[in-house]
């Protein structure tokens, strides 16, 4: 009997000081930002694709201190091979934008590296402070004109 305790006593006490989990100080996980881009629009100026909004968030906030960037996913595809309405769309690729996308509540910015001719889709993510993405905006669709 007093094996099987001890042995019992010995289990309980490896499984304790082994056991799964994150040692350390408790903390609260980061808030991912509730700020977000409505009524995004896309257009095609000068080479450039240029994505154009309005910033939303939490009232009592300066929206433009707490968004530090913005992450633009993006799909593009053959004019010739275009998914059809309603289709999900997968966004492979995603460029991030520093500071200053956002002016006076309005959301405005060029997204580097479009240049190939072909249908884009793309969705905008505002990023808090440490990173954090917040909510996808609208799907936008823009057709980029081949070389002239």
């Amino acid at each position: 009997m007093r094996i099987k305790t001890l042995l019992g006593i010995m289990a309980l006490a490896f499984l304790t000081l082994f056991a799964c989990g994150k040692k350390g100080p408790p903390s609260l996980p980061q808030e991912a930002p509730s700020l977000r881009v409505e009524g995004l629009r896309a257009s095609w100026q000068q080479g450039r694709v240029v994505l154009d909004g309005r910033a939303v968030g939490a009232r009592g906030r300066d929206i433009k201190t707490t968004v530090t960037g913005a992450r633009i996913y993006f799909a593009s595809y053959p004019l010739e091979d275009a998914p059809c309405e309603g289709c999900p769309i997968t966004y492979k690729d995603f460029k991030e934008v520093g500071a200053g996308v956002i002016t006076a509540e309005r959301f405005h910015c060029e997204v580097p590296g479009v240049e190939k001719e072909g249908l884009y889709f793309l969705k905008v993510h505002l990023l808090g402070k440490g990173g954090e993405p917040g909510p996808p905006s609208n799907r936008v669709q823009l057709r980029v004109p081949g070389p002239s």
